[in-house]
């Protein structure tokens, strides 16, 4: 097969100590085919993007730099957005402008395309603490080197957290993202959650790179460590609503979407009082609706799953009680244990 093109997408807001050590990462890749980088100026308020601009005005090399410019700041997901619409390569890759690739992190990625097309390619993650100047794997890929998977296994998979729910540091098939409509959501954070679910949900094919090529920079001041909890609420009560609605759709209610979704309603009862889990859970509900026949579909003969899971048959009045206490004095045992 021809090497395919690759089309990076940098979103870029208020990153200038971060951003010159990104873009070099792109420009020293030692891939031999085409690669495209499409920086998205989400008009911050540093220098971020006059030292984007001094990078690429100097840079002679064989990687093409378009700059997209915002008329505002529209947030990560619009961004990203962006940089999807414009982008003419094959497959997409996400970086986020506060990280780094490896030299050789498309080189790695590409390689099992040498044989055959794939929805999503998967490499591993080096994690770099820049609060504490540690560092160390972040094994967000625990699948291994090499393996091919497809059809449900590749939501079974993302369900047992056994590859990485960010969009970065994969390759993703333009075709497959485009016939599907596939756009992150706009003004909510743990976008990625989303995006990726639905595309665990339509891909046919995964192929894991279990090897570093990606360096993932944890900052205390990043967009989801500087979130308010009202935000987070907010956010995680939309990835629940949309996730149901997507699945709905297409017609893929199933045993991980069920599991998933019980992460979102978790996350959010960590971060409620009693009165705004109460608020929440009658808004969210409407749109959560499952069966009893689902129910048990999905939670087999496991007492320990129906009981958590019994606010979906009961009157409103009475569900979001029983599924805040249910969950309480879980949290409470887990501590204990």
């Amino acid at each position: 097969m021809n090497k395919p093109s690759i089309s990076i997408i940098i979103p870029v807001y208020n990153v200038e100590s971060y951003v010159e050590a990104c873009i070099k990462s792109v420009m020293c890749q030692t891939y031999n085919g085409i690669i495209e980088c499409i920086v998205v100026n989400d008009c911050g308020t540093d220098q971020s993007m006059a030292i984007v601009g001094k990078l690429i005005s100097k840079y002679n090399g064989p990687i093409s730099f378009k700059v997209l410019n915002h008329e505002k700041n529209c947030g990560l997901s619009a961004a990203r957005n962006t940089g999807m619409d414009a982008a003419t390569g094959d497959y997409l890759f996400f970086l986020d402008s506060d990280d780094e690739l490896t030299d050789d992190c498309i080189e790695k990625l590409t390689k099992p395309l040498e044989t055959e097309r794939y929805d999503i390619i998967a490499g591993n993650t080096q994690r770099i603490d820049i609060i504490n100047k540690i560092i160390y794997p972040y094994n967000y890929l625990k699948i291994p080197d090499n393996t091919i998977l497809r059809g449900d296994k590749i939501l079974q998979t993302l369900e047992k957290h056994e590859w990485n729910i960010a969009a970065w540091n994969k390759l993703y098939y333009t075709d497959f993202i485009r016939r599907h409509q596939l756009y992150f959501i706009e003004g909510i954070i743990y976008e990625d959650v989303l995006w990726n679910i639905k595309i665990a949900c339509l891909s046919s094919s995964f192929f894991s790179v279990n090897k570093i090529t990606y360096i993932y920079k944890n900052r205390g001041n990043s967009i989801l460590n500087a979130s308010n909890v009202e935000d987070r609420i907010f956010s995680y009560s939309v990835s629940i609503m949309e996730t149901k609605r997507f699945v709905d759709k297409i017609g893929a209610y199933n045993k991980s979407i069920h599991e998933l979704i019980q992460e979102f309603f978790h996350e959010t009862l960590k971060l409620c009082s009693f009165s705004q889990f109460i608020e929440i859970y009658r808004r969210i509900r409407p749109n959560i609706e499952i069966s009893l026949e689902q129910l048990k579909e999905v939670d087999g003969k496991k007492s320990s799953k129906y009981l958590r899971d019994l606010h979906y048959i009961m009157p409103l009045f009475i569900a979001p009680y029983w599924q805040y206490f249910i969950f309480s004095f879980y949290m409470i045992l887990k501590k204990r244990n």
